[in-house]
């Protein structure tokens, strides 16, 4: 029988859903997803990337709650996940927004500051050859 959202708690939840009742992760994202969610418009504003962050960091939750530890509480485990999905998402955008300048302006850029953004500190013409072979 599965448990109701109050009559279990997340231990006992959990040893269920390890157990097999996968359908009882329901119970956690329910009593969760206000924290996942709040800690996610911290980084980002636009709705469909915050559901599909959420999406992730469940997802994620889900397929290594094998290796939660027990002396934690449940809700501090799921939000160092959350963070550390927040902050793969800003390197990301911030990795993508560095090529997308580069696209547009690296015949404008010295080769040091070509490299920089790359980062690395390669001889001299490397910058460029590195975002030619990057971009193009």
């Amino acid at each position: 029988m599965p448990a109701t959202e109050k009559s279990y708690s997340e231990h006992q939840i959990i040893d269920n859903i390890l157990g097999g009742s996968q359908d009882e992760f329901r119970i956690l994202v329910n009593r969760h997803s206000p924290m996942v969610f709040h800690i996610i418009r911290e980084f980002e504003k636009d709705e469909n990337e915050v559901e599909e962050l959420a999406q992730q960091v469940f997802l994620d939750a889900y397929k290594r709650l094998h290796v939660f530890n027990r002396d934690l509480k449940f809700s501090s485990w799921l939000h160092a996940i959350t963070v550390s999905h927040c902050r793969d998402y800003i390197k990301k955008i911030r990795k993508s927004n560095i090529r997308l300048f580069l696209l547009k302006y690296r015949d404008e850029l010295s080769n040091e500051t070509i490299s920089g953004l790359l980062g690395g500190a390669e001889g001299k013409g490397a910058g460029k050859k590195r975002a030619e072979d990057h971009y193009g």
